[in-house]
């Protein structure tokens, strides 16, 4: 359950969380376009004061990135393996399902418009355990945190009420995520099973 620990495997997660990590700090350092400036043209594509003082940061938010993508795939890791031994072999199988190939495989035996509205249940089941991870290690962060900080104040009944409340819109997050991300999966599978699926879920 732990093939993400292979060298190939966690050089894929650093990839990741580099670019992850990149994206939003290269978009912060793009100066914005106005087309009532006559000077615009001569305007730099990026704002390398800026981004110099966004990457003084990079290596450590790289570092809490690569952490959290591998922690989540450890804990859906565990689960995917409780579900395969705990639970009945039909629902594990409909958990640990590759939303792609079962995309494919309803594409040829009922064509794509049946395939899609099939989907959306695969694609239910499937995306269970992944937001079941993501909310659990975010969970466990927040949590982490909030009693870092209290270390020199007390954990009083304010810190719990935010911990509750940051709670609540964690779940109302991955809710909505967790949705979109179905429905994307369905539209995808429309277009083109296969790849049309895996773009439409990471949409």
């Amino acid at each position: 359950p732990f093939e993400h620990f292979l060298p190939r495997n966690l050089l894929l997660s650093t990839v990741h969380a580099v670019a992850v990590t990149a994206a939003p700090m290269l978009a912060a350092a793009t100066p914005k376009y106005d087309e009532y400036d006559e000077d615009d043209d001569e305007c730099p594509l990026l704002d390398w004061e800026k981004l110099n003082e966004e990457m003084k940061s990079f290596k450590v938010k790289v570092v809490k990135t690569f952490l959290r993508v591998i922690s989540c795939t450890s804990v859906k890791r565990i689960l995917e393996s409780f579900a395969v031994h705990r639970l009945s072999l039909k629902t594990a199988s409909r958990l640990v399902k590759d939303p792609a190939k079962s995309a494919i495989r309803k594409s040829f035996r009922f064509g794509k418009r049946r395939a899609a509205w099939a989907m959306l249940s695969t694609a239910a089941y499937s995306n269970i355990l992944s937001y079941t991870a993501n909310f659990l290690v975010e969970e466990l962060i927040l949590i982490g945190r909030n009693l870092r900080i209290s270390n020199k104040i007390s954990f009083c009944a304010e810190k719990g009420k935010f911990i509750r409340q940051q709670s609540k819109q964690l779940i109302l997050g991955h809710g909505t995520a967790f949705v979109f991300s179905s429905l994307g999966i369905a539209l995808g599978t429309l277009v083109k099973p296969g790849w049309g699926t895996i773009i439409g879920g990471a949409l």
